[in-house]
């Protein structure tokens, strides 16, 4: 079994854990009978990311301010590795138990950084690498290796972030990595379809180093084929809303919505086409059977009533076809 193979399958124990402990924790009898939440879209998001980071990439000696709504899945990870008991999964966002974030005053066995509350732990950790470089050039202690933080796109809207990225000497660290999470989902909204080329300047403009990894193997393999490069445009220029809707489609239901889209707007102008034509002919037959004075008020009530349907067929189409109720072949 290659390393990669190994990795997904931990992978796959992450996420199902990760899903597991917050339907356990809104299934929990309560009071009020409120849930608790649980992020569990903002945590499976991340699930490759933090599985290739504690199974592969981290050293010893690294710091990591791990992205606050992931907490399922880092806990996860801590259980996977012999740090958490099963029981402790059961303790998500329970007095005394697993916090909502991870915190280091309440769970220093293997939190390293608190990232609490949004923005904080990220800015935290980076000056953290700030003051390490400042010691080992001035013949501190031996410090940290380097300062991972991973986020998600819409922390980044937290106004410290910004004030953080405004100091010049921050973009010159060689040991603080960011990992920036853009699953374009925010708790009260779909981000903004032009917001993850927003972040990808606001760091440059600030003198960072970015790297971007926007698609995987399978689409890069794609996008090598005959038309592939009008896929790729394709797959930037769509707003995020429909990206998600598409992210949501079994295997051949890109496909399929793309059949009944066409089929819909075929049928849609042909319909407008009879509309029209219908209209013409019962303007001509008003205008031969019915005195001039009433011609002239029924004349614009046909026209309005093709404008109507043509229009209101429009507006519909989101509504008619929508891809996730579109099942593959």
């Amino acid at each position: 079994m290659t390393e990669l193979e190994i990795l997904d399958r931990i992978q796959r124990r992450v996420l199902w854990l990760s899903a597991w402990m917050v339907h356990s924790a809104n299934a929990r009898p309560s009071v009020d009978g409120l849930k608790v939440g649980g992020h569990q879209a903002s945590s499976a998001s991340v699930v490759s990311l933090l599985t290739a980071l504690y199974f592969q990439a981290l050293r010893p000696d690294d710091v990591v301010a791990v992205k606050a709504h992931a907490s399922p899945a880092f806990y996860a990870i801590h259980y996977l590795r012999g740090r958490l008991a099963a029981a402790d999964l059961e303790q998500l966002r329970v007095f005394g138990g697993l916090q909502a974030y991870p915190s280091r005053r309440k769970n220093p066995e293997i939190v390293d950084l608190s990232t609490g509350s949004m923005g904080l732990g990220a800015v935290a950790a980076t000056f953290g690498g700030l003051a390490a470089r400042y010691l080992g050039d001035h013949g501190g202690a031996a410090a940290p290796g380097r300062f991972v933080v991973m986020v998600g796109d819409a922390e980044l809207d937290e106004g410290n972030v910004a004030e953080m990225l405004g100091e010049e000497v921050v973009g010159r660290l060689g040991n603080v990595l960011w990992i920036v999470d853009v699953n374009r989902q925010s708790l009260d909204r779909v981000m903004a379809g032009t917001r993850p080329r927003q972040l990808a300047e606001m760091f440059r403009a600030a003198g960072w180093r970015v790297q971007e990894l926007r698609w995987g193997r399978a689409l890069q393999a794609r996008f090598a084929r005959p038309g592939g490069e009008g896929l790729r445009a394709r797959l930037e220029s769509l707003p995020a809303t429909e990206y998600q809707r598409l992210l949501r489609l079994p295997a051949g239901g890109v496909r399929n919505w793309i059949t009944v889209l066409f089929a819909y707007w075929l049928t849609m102008a042909m319909a407008g086409v009879f509309v029209f034509g219908l209209a013409v002919m019962l303007q001509g037959v008003a205008a031969a059977v019915l005195p001039r004075r009433h011609f002239v008020r029924v004349s614009p009530l046909l026209q309005l009533a093709t404008f109507c349907v043509v229009v209101g067929g429009y507006f519909l189409q989101p509504i008619v076809v929508r891809p996730e109720s579109i099942l593959a072949a």
